[in-house]
């Protein structure tokens, strides 16, 4: 039986902590076998907040990709970079 990977989505997801600040990981979202699963792609707690945003808001498609202000992205997923 074979299963396929399909409607593959990306978001930022922030888990509050108790005594600390908020983490916040870049998570993934897919459909394997029937089932919705998440993963998580990276753990962007120590970026600047500014990147974050703009990072969220071009999930959110509310900018164009050359107008977010962010350090050099490199990557094998367009939407999933790492910080080089």
């Amino acid at each position: 039986m074979h299963f396929f990977l399909q409607n593959v989505a990306m978001f930022i997801e922030s888990i509050p902590n108790r005594n600390s600040p908020p983490c916040i990981f870049l998570r993934e979202t897919y459909r394997y076998a029937g089932k919705v699963k998440r993963r998580t792609i990276a753990n962007l707690s120590k970026w600047p907040s500014g990147v974050v945003e703009g990072l969220r808001r071009l999930f959110k498609s509310e900018c164009h990709p050359d107008t977010v202000t962010s350090p050099r992205l490199v990557g094998p997923h367009p939407r999933a970079r790492a910080l080089v």
